[in-house]
């Protein structure tokens, strides 16, 4: 149905996770099946692409593993099975996590579907988390330098323009990047 990385599929017994398995078609070498919250954390989830949870488990809710899972591995589609009056809630205490929720009963169609949902919007969230990584570490380059040009406009009275040579030179020079090379001006 998916990919080659694994499916997780958590539910009270190993009976109930075999039949959601059977709902999503996902070959038993791309999943585990797990009827606690302890076995599931003691998992390697690098791997791990969805998570399906039919609350409760065996010896939890599911809520707390669902949080953890995605903290621990971010890029993971989540998908809660649970009875109908607790649906709303669930949604409201993981969303910060993405996950979607379903009350039971499911069809199979249904399942299938928001599983692929869920896993595409967690490879999009991944990507744009990776991004926003990647752009505040280029905003904090850019503070540094500028921090370092202001120092040498107030040290040497050269113009912005020439500061900016002054670190690339010296940078050149000293095989330094320029985030290493106007480091290394502040700190001195």
């Amino acid at each position: 149905m998916l990919t080659n990385k694994h499916t997780i599929i958590a539910a009270k017994s190993r009976e109930l996770c075999a039949d959601i398995a059977g709902l999503l078609d996902v070959p038993e070498a791309d999943r585990v099946l797990c009827d606690s919250g302890i076995f599931c954390r003691a998992l390697d989830v690098s791997r791990t692409e969805l998570l399906i949870i039919s609350t409760p488990l065996s010896d939890e809710f599911g809520l707390d593993l669902a949080a953890d899972l995605y903290r621990e591995q971010g890029g993971i589609g989540i998908v809660i099975l649970t009875k109908s009056e607790f649906a709303e809630e669930i949604q409201r205490k993981l969303r910060f996590c993405g996950a979607f929720v379903l009350a039971r009963p499911v069809s199979r169609q249904l399942l299938q579907n928001t599983a692929r949902f869920a896993v595409i919007a967690a490879e999009r969230s991944s990507k744009l988390r990776e991004e926003n990584r990647q752009l505040s570490e280029k905003l904090e380059e850019q503070r540094v330098v500028f921090q370092a040009k202001l120092k040498l406009i107030a040290e040497s009275g050269c113009s912005e323009t020439e500061a900016h040579k002054l670190l690339q030179r010296a940078a050149m020079d000293g095989r330094l990047t320029l985030l290493e090379q106007a480091k290394s001006v502040i700190s001195n």
